[in-house]
């Protein structure tokens, strides 16, 4: 919690032309200043900026407030991240009073945590981007039709086999010590032993002493947290050489920083989208959030391979409390699909889903449409989730056991709706499809 006095001084320091002009080309105007407005489509400069009176306002769309809420709306941060952006963009310390010593350790131990994944995102990017060593990696971008814009705005990077993180940051002054997983001791040449109480894994060491990087020979896609932080690594193969011997993909085991059920893959690229268009699209990987970013679908994240828990569901909600998912339609993905929509719905969210046509994924998808087309689509075959679970249980089944077992698990998804009306629908929709009694689905 920050101290009233350190807010007024973040407050005081806070600069409404300079925050606004970080994200809107603002022109002098009189007293003022004036610019697009980013809150709406805005093609004659609507937002004025006062900086005697500390605020901005849109004579268009009506936004307006002060540098608080500027970032709030702008950014989708909360009050203490705004606060925190302010006081980092202004160099001032955020005091934490009456912390313990093991307090301010655990501290110190999560920044360098943060330090050393932000490294190791430049290292792997520039090992991607220069040299014959990051050809593979370069390669396996451009056959699967990833832009070097989308490269870029996602982070993404090489590991070569003979790569030297560990050098790479001892030169730049800093600890190796969280490049090691937690709990290891680590064993030098000189006879040291280093036991890692805080680690990220990205180095291991063999049983002869050697060292070794988890994710050597692999492509990588950072984590970002809602606030733009690297806290995680996600890493695959370059083609189908493993054969169900090398694990396709790696990621990044939990730690201090990271838990995998409480983040989700490109959020924070994604979140100023989602609340624009008050959606967003759900889908299995990495390569689906891409290629759907570059064919202009930039409200979507990924949970990569886990089921929907509540916090990446309350993570949602804060932007949109609608949701559309697009998990394969195998099996499996129909298990996911129905454990996410009955989460989603216990949070209180709007669900949808889109299936696409037999052997696509989003990714293929998009690759293989242009945008209007695939935006076209997605419109025309977007269902409620009862359509959807109705259609996928229901159609073709004859075996009583069978339908009563779908119909029963339909229900306890509409059963976690929490508006009565809405609920009532479904139930009656959920009637007409399976030809029951709608006082006996009640």
């Amino acid at each position: 919690m920050i101290d009233q006095e350190t807010k007024d001084r973040i407050l005081a320091a806070a600069d409404i032309v300079d925050v606004v002009g970080e994200f809107v080309e603002l022109k002098k105007s009189g007293s003022g200043y004036v610019g697009l407005c980013p809150f709406h489509d805005d093609s004659t400069p609507s937002l004025t900026v006062s900086p005697a009176r500390g605020t901005y306002k849109c004579f268009a769309c009506g936004e307006g407030g002060n540098v608080v809420s500027f970032l709030m709306k702008k950014e989708m941060m909360t009050y203490p991240e705004v606060m925190e952006w302010l006081a980092k963009r202004y160099g001032i310390d955020i005091p934490h009073p009456r912390q313990t010593r093991e307090q301010w350790r655990e501290m110190n131990e999560r920044d360098g945590m943060y330090a050393i994944n932000e490294m190791a995102m430049k290292y792997y990017q520039e090992r991607l981007q220069y040299g014959k060593e990051g050809e593979a990696g370069r390669e396996f971008f451009k056959k699967r039709g990833i832009s070097d814009d989308m490269v870029y705005n996602f982070g993404l990077g090489y590991v070569p086999h003979n790569s030297g993180l560990m050098s790479y940051v001892m030169s730049e002054g800093q600890s190796i010590k969280h490049l090691f997983g937690s709990g290891n001791n680590v064993k030098f040449k000189s006879g040291k032993t280093l036991h890692v109480t805080n680690g990220i894994g990205l180095v291991c060491q063999r049983e002869n002493g050697s060292f070794v990087e988890r994710y050597a020979g692999r492509v990588v896609f950072p984590w970002h947290n809602i606030s733009g932080r690297v806290v995680a690594f996600g890493a695959r193969v370059l083609d189908a050489r493993s054969n169900g011997i090398v694990m396709k993909y790696v990621n990044s085991s939990d730690s201090c920083i990271y838990t995998k059920g409480k983040e989700l893959y490109g959020l924070f690229q994604a979140k100023r989208s989602i609340a624009e268009e008050e959606m967003v699209y759900v889908v299995e990987g990495y390569m689906d959030v891409i290629s759907m970013h570059q064919c202009g679908i930039k409200n979507v994240v990924a949970n990569s391979g886990t089921a929907m828990t509540i916090a990446q569901a309350q993570l949602l909600k804060r932007f949109s409390k609608n949701a559309t998912l697009m998990y394969d339609s195998d099996a499996a993905g129909l298990k996911a699909t129905v454990r996410s929509i009955d989460i989603l719905l216990s949070e209180d969210m709007n669900v949808y889903v889109i299936t696409l046509p037999d052997g696509e994924d989003p990714d293929s998808f998009c690759q293989g449409h242009s945008e209007e087309d695939v935006k076209t689509f997605f419109a025309n075959h977007r269902q409620t989730f009862a359509e959807f679970m109705t259609h996928a249980m229901l159609d073709g089944v004859t075996d009583p056991v069978l339908q009563s077992e779908a119909v029963h698990c339909i229900l306890d998804c509409i059963n976690k709706i929490q508006d009565p009306i809405k609920r009532t629908l479904f139930i009656k929709h959920l009637s007409n499809v399976s030809g029951l009694d709608e006082q006996l689905l009640v």
